[in-house]
């Protein structure tokens, strides 16, 4: 897949939508972006009133927790998987 004439993702579809899910939710009180992400072992990134994440699915699972563990709860959680969730990863920028 290429993204800006760049080569953003070298794997077949098939592959990369069976590991990366697109995480977005809402934490309130607001969170430590950077805490989150190291705790979680992805990147997070705030968008609007939404966080962001893209990783694997198992990152889901984890995610209440951390929150919680950050003085916060969780809200509004989606995911979305498969080559939707590929797309928007590539459109933000990110390489998988």
């Amino acid at each position: 897949m290429l993204n800006a004439g760049r080569i953003a993702a070298d794997r077949t579809l098939k592959d990369a939508a069976s590991d990366t899910v697109e995480i977005r939710f809402r934490a309130e009180p607001a969170i430590d972006v950077q805490a989150l992400s190291t705790e979680l072992g992805v990147s997070i990134e705030k968008s609007g009133s939404d966080y962001v994440a893209f990783g694997p699915s198992s990152v889901v699972s984890n995610l209440s927790h951390a929150v919680t563990s950050l003085g916060s709860e969780l809200r509004d959680l989606r995911v979305t998987s498969g080559i939707q969730a590929i797309y928007r990863q590539i459109v933000r920028g990110a390489s998988s």
